[in-house]
C-alpha cells in the first residue's frame, strides 16, 4: 500500500490521509489529518498497522479504525523533519530544529504498556 495525504476538493472538505492498495487499485480514506502540504512527512510502522506523519508534534494514525495518537516532543517553537520508525516500532527519530539550531532527536517510551 501507499499512503498519500488530499487536501480537499473545496473549502468545505478536511484534509485526510489515505491508502491505495497496489493490488487491487482500492484506494480508501484513512482519516481526518490537521493539514496536508508539502512539509508533512509520512512513515509506516515496521507491521505497518500505524502511519506516523508530523507537525507541531507526531501524530500515528491507526491504518484500520482512523484513530490519532498525539505524541508531545516538547520542543518549542520547533520544526520535525525526516521522521522515521525504529525497527522494532518502539521508537521515532527525527531531525528538526529549535531557535536556528537543527539537532537529531530520539523519542522513546511512547506506547502504552
Amino acid at each position: 500500500m501507499i499512503a498519500y495525504l488530499t487536501a480537499g476538493q473545496s473549502s468545505r472538505s478536511d484534509p485526510t490521509l489515505n491508502v491505495v492498495n497496489l493490488n487491487t487499485k482500492v484506494s480508501r480514506i484513512i482519516g481526518k489529518v490537521p493539514t496536508a502540504n508539502v512539509n508533512i512527512e509520512l512513515a509506516w510502522s515496521p507491521d505497518s498497522k500505524r502511519i506516523a506523519f508530523n507537525g507541531e508534534n507526531i501524530h500515528v494514525m491507526n491504518i484500520y479504525d482512523g484513530t490519532v495518537e498525539e505524541i508531545k516532543t516538547n520542543l518549542v517553537d520547533g520544526s520535525i523533519w525526516h521522521l522515521d520508525w525504529s525497527p522494532d516500532g518502539k521508537q521515532f527519530v527525527f531531525a528538526g530544529g529549535t531557535g536556528g539550531n537543527h539537532e537529531f532527536y530520539l523519542v522513546e517510551n511512547f506506547l502504552p504498556e
